[in-house]
């Protein structure tokens, strides 16, 4: 997670396994932008950009730090 404004502030991969398991990543950035990156196993392939609101990627990021603060 990154905070700076310069990159995304929330990452999601999920890398090859043995079998069919999906293989994407997704990027959230401060300003809303949601870049989706469909390779293999996925519904989507290819890329994809939603923009959600700012109050919602505030409320993902409280999601993570209170996830990683009482894990």
């Amino acid at each position: 997670m990154s905070l700076n404004g310069e990159g995304p502030v929330i990452t999601i991969n999920r890398g090859a396994c043995n079998g069919m398991c999906p293989v994407y990543s997704a990027e959230i950035y401060l300003d809303g932008t949601v870049v989706y990156r469909g390779k293999m196993f996925v519904e989507v392939e290819g890329e994809r950009r939603h923009r959600i609101s700012e109050a919602k990627v505030r409320e993902l990021i409280g999601a993570f730090v209170r996830r990683i603060i009482f894990r």
